[in-house]
């Protein structure tokens, strides 16, 4: 009978559960590889200084690896025992790659004048995680002419909700925080069709909410409001987009 280890890395608390290097130069595609892959990027200037600057959603594998050892130590396995092994292990990578699960991160670069990108902060808390049941129909990371940073999703939920949600946050750097400055939602429920489209303005304070059903024509009237005075500043990182 052979005994199964799963290895686990213990981090100090000082450090965040998922890696993301300190700073970077050059094509950003060769330094997130591995269990940290580039899902969505954009580049641009965030902080308004004249340097570009980059913002990325990543996916961090989170999956453990499992090595598998004999009962004796120092066992040597023939090579139709390898062979074997290797079968299993080619079925097993299969059948787990489906239902692996990733943390969702947004970092943010800022670059430096002689070319380098210095990280100033990653957040793998403010997007739900991606696995089995969690399908990012739609992912992405965008910055405007004038600065603007966008967070898009579409989610599509294979287990748990009827819902089909999909946002899009807006971000302007001051401060020396990415204050949420504009937000588009909107949901439908898959088998009734009813839904609700939401739009703020943090900056006026105005937001107004349309119903509408997805298997009919007919949608409402849209319905403004102004938005409490203690939810009119929030920060990126702070809450769960």
């Amino acid at each position: 009978m052979r005994v199964y280890f799963v290895v686990i890395l213990f981090i100090l608390s000082s450090f965040p559960s998922f890696a993301v290097p300190d700073s970077f130069s050059g094509d950003p595609k060769n330094v997130f590889t591995g269990k940290c892959s580039i899902h969505s990027s954009d580049i641009g200037d965030l902080n308004k200084d004249g340097i570009d600057d980059y913002a990325f959603i990543l996916f961090q594998d989170t999956y453990e690896d499992i090595i598998e050892e004999g009962e004796e130590e120092g066992e040597v396995l023939s090579e139709e025992e390898i062979t074997m092994k290797e079968a299993e292990d080619d079925q097993t990578e299969d059948s787990d790659a489906s239902s692996k699960e990733y943390d969702v991160v947004v970092a943010i670069y800022f670059g430096d004048a002689d070319g380098t990108y210095l990280l100033y902060n990653a957040w793998n808390n403010i997007l739900p995680k991606k696995d089995i049941s969690v399908n990012y129909e739609e992912l992405y990371s965008s910055i405007s002419p004038k600065g603007v940073l966008s967070i898009h999703y579409n989610i599509f939920y294979g287990a748990g909700t009827w819902w089909w949600p999909q946002a899009t946050f807006l971000f302007r750097y001051e401060n020396d925080k990415f204050r949420l400055i504009g937000e588009e939602r909107e949901a439908f429920h898959r088998a009734t069709g009813e839904g609700m489209r939401t739009s703020v303005n943090y900056l006026t304070g105005k937001q107004y909410s349309i119903e509408f059903n997805m298997f009919e024509d007919k949608t409402e009237k849209p319905v403004w409001s102004s938005i409490e005075k203690k939810d009119a500043v929030k920060y990126l990182g702070d809450f769960g987009l």
